[in-house]
């Protein structure tokens, strides 16, 4: 599998790897509703990053753990 490449602004940026399983089975949660919010959940493990309404704070919150 691919890492996720996410288009925002001028710089992709990618998804790392679930950082307890290694998987790189990882994906984007939309949650549309009252509270709108985003997290990065691993596919694998069911591993889950930090929820944030903005997109780019669930996904640096994602890379950043090791």
């Amino acid at each position: 599998m691919t890492k996720l490449r996410v288009e925002l602004g001028d710089e992709p940026i990618e998804l790392s790897n679930c950082p307890f399983c290694g998987s790189d089975n990882v994906y984007i949660i939309h949650k549309m509703s009252r509270a709108n919010y985003h997290k990065i959940e691993c596919g694998q493990c069911l591993a889950k990053g930090p929820v944030s309404v903005n997109i780019e704070f669930a996904i640096s919150g994602w890379n950043g753990r090791s």
